[in-house]
């Protein structure tokens, strides 16, 4: 069976889309044509989620069966050395790593985590432009997760679950060795985009580019200015159809994605009370993730969640004093 060597398992909403087409451009890198198949999260198991939405863009989308999930990667070229694919849920889905354990034991594993109160704020507004979210508040979105998942909504309405990074990252470190995995934060992509992706490159093993592709901000949250003009650009339509044969694809999807970004509109600044509620919540996971991960993460805890200046602070539990 034909599988990939690495996987972008997640997290949503932390650059994960970006950083799928900028290895796509990589000549020993072979990504898959569809992103996030998600094979090994409901491997042989097509999922039937209930939710707004889901039927379209999730139970029809999901590829589960292993013929066709290897046929994703048979066109692979014999100079590049690599293949991957990115199913950001992979991290959050329970089964996942169990899953990928057994199909390839090997596999090498890149994740990318974001505050998880941005990253949930970041979801919650992505769904609000794709007019799947109900509720026009935040704070009664969030605190509808439960009933959702009892109604069986797809995971990518669980704003708040999916940002318990150190109880889903336990999951790979229990059957994976750290070697095989790279954990990076989303603000290592924005602030040192060059060092990131040469560090993604060495531990896929594969050369360094000779020129650095850009990190394009894709998949991007926002207010549709346009209703209208939002769904022509983000679902099949005939004024579409006529430049499928007119630009190469690349082309192509550069102009929808810069279209589209131009018709959104920044979204409203979360509340400081709501801020402060959830990173309350989120913040035992967030100090074992800092000694899971080695990394300091004081900066997630602090009500602003400004980028972090100047050296650590933390100091990690099994370093020496």
């Amino acid at each position: 069976m034909n599988l990939p060597n690495f996987l972008i398992i997640g997290a949503t909403k932390s650059g994960t889309t970006s950083l799928f087409h900028a290895l796509q451009q990589h000549p020993q890198i072979f990504m898959s044509a569809v992103k996030e198949p998600h094979f090994f999260a409901y491997v042989n198991a097509r999922p039937t989620y209930q939710g707004p939405g889901d039927e379209r863009t999730i139970n029809r989308m999901i590829i589960s069966e292993p013929e066709r999930y290897a046929n994703l990667f048979r066109e692979k070229k014999s100079e590049q050395r690599v293949m991957g694919e990115a199913s950001a849920m992979y991290i959050y889905v329970p089964d996942a790593p169990m899953q990928i354990h057994h199909y390839q034991p090997q596999m090498k594993l890149v994740a990318i985590l974001r505050n998880p109160v941005d990253r949930a704020y970041s979801a919650y507004q992505h769904m609000r432009r794709d007019g799947r979210e109900p509720l026009a508040d935040f704070r009664a979105a969030i605190g509808q997760e439960d009933q959702r998942r009892q109604m069986q909504w797809s995971p990518i309405f669980s704003y708040l679950d999916m940002g318990y990074y150190a109880l889903q990252l336990r999951r790979y470190y229990a059957l994976f060795p750290t070697m095989q995995l790279k954990v990076l934060l989303y603000e290592d992509l924005r602030n040192r985009w060059e060092e990131s992706y040469n560090e993604i490159c060495t531990f896929l093993e594969v050369d360094p580019p000779a020129e650095l592709p850009q990190l394009a901000q894709l998949n991007k949250s926002g207010t549709p200015k346009s209703e209208l003009w939002h769904k022509i650009l983000r679902r099949p339509h005939p004024l579409k159809a006529r430049f499928r044969s007119l630009l190469p694809t690349p082309l192509r999807r550069k102009m929808i994605t810069y279209l589209i970004n131009r018709n959104l509109s920044a979204p409203p600044q979360m509340g400081s009370a709501v801020r402060q509620e959830l990173t309350e919540r989120y913040r035992h996971d967030i100090l074992q993730l800092q000694d899971l991960i080695q990394r300091d993460l004081s900066h997630w805890l602090t009500e602003s969640a400004a980028l972090p200046t100047g050296q650590p602070v933390y100091r990690f539990a099994n370093q020496q004093t």
